[in-house]
């Protein structure tokens, strides 16, 4: 039995699939340990065979195609899965930048553990940020959202491009927004235990003999709990907007 293959399909399939698995190799909720690797994989192949079915002309390469050529445009493919994928990781990790800076205030930095998802320790409140945002994410559509980014990134542009400046412009906003976010979500929590510890410095002058770091710890910790109760909703949208955010770089990143 022999099996016929369009040369245009065949070098569209490879180039799809190996964007979308370098994509979804970084991007969350599809990286880390969440994911296993043969459902990415699974599914990049999946997206590769759909639109090699009916292959856009304006983004093959040029046909014949060398060896050489082929190798490069691979590489390329993965340079801009893992660009784009990476904008989408950079934003959305100011969530867990905000919790992991609430643990530090608390002082709950003492309780982290290996966290398999992103294989690295991380303390309570952040491990339960990421948690609570990978949630929304998947809850709005989020990963259908990423998918549709890589998508249409090829409709924007051809296989094999990448814009290199807009990376490194993108990647400087992404820092200084990522910061900036996380200061904006954990400025709530921030504020509530700057009073707790301003409520404590003034009990411990009314009473000097009271021991404060066993009262001050748990005080915090009450405080911690009430705000966090009381603002973790307001979470949604913050979420949200850093997930529009990083497909609107994402797409920029590329030409789209």
């Amino acid at each position: 039995m022999q099996i016929e293959l369009a040369t245009a399909s065949a070098v569209t399939f490879l180039l799809v699939s190996t964007r979308m698995i370098a994509t979804l190799s970084v991007a969350p909720p599809f990286a880390g340990g969440m994911v296993p690797i043969r459902v990415r994989l699974g599914l990049s192949v999946a997206i590769g065979l759909l639109i090699a079915s009916d292959p856009p002309e304006t983004s093959l390469l040029s046909l014949p195609i060398k060896t050489s050529e082929l190798v490069v445009a691979i590489g390329g493919q993965v340079l801009v899965g893992v660009a784009f994928g990476f904008m989408i990781q950079l934003l959305l990790t100011a969530v867990q930048v905000a919790g992991s800076v609430i643990d530090m205030s608390v002082g709950f930095s003492a309780g982290s553990l290996y966290d398999p998802m992103t294989r690295s320790s991380s303390a309570p409140v952040a491990r339960l940020f990421q948690l609570v945002s990978m949630v929304i994410l998947i809850s709005v559509n989020g990963h259908l959202l990423i998918i549709r980014g890589v998508l249409r990134s090829f409709e924007a542009a051809p296989l094999g491009s990448l814009n290199v400046e807009a990376f490194g412009t993108l990647f400087s906003q992404g820092l200084s927004h990522l910061f900036v976010a996380a200061l904006e979500i954990g400025f709530p929590i921030l504020a509530a235990l700057l009073l707790a510890e301003v409520a404590l410095a003034i009990a411990t002058r009314a009473a000097p003999k009271m021991n404060i770091m066993t009262i001050g710890f748990g005080t915090k910790s009450m405080v911690l709990l009430l705000v966090l109760g009381l603002g973790l909703p307001l979470l949604v949208n913050a979420t949200v907007n850093l997930l529009d955010t990083a497909l609107r770089w994402g797409a920029a990143l590329i030409g789209g």
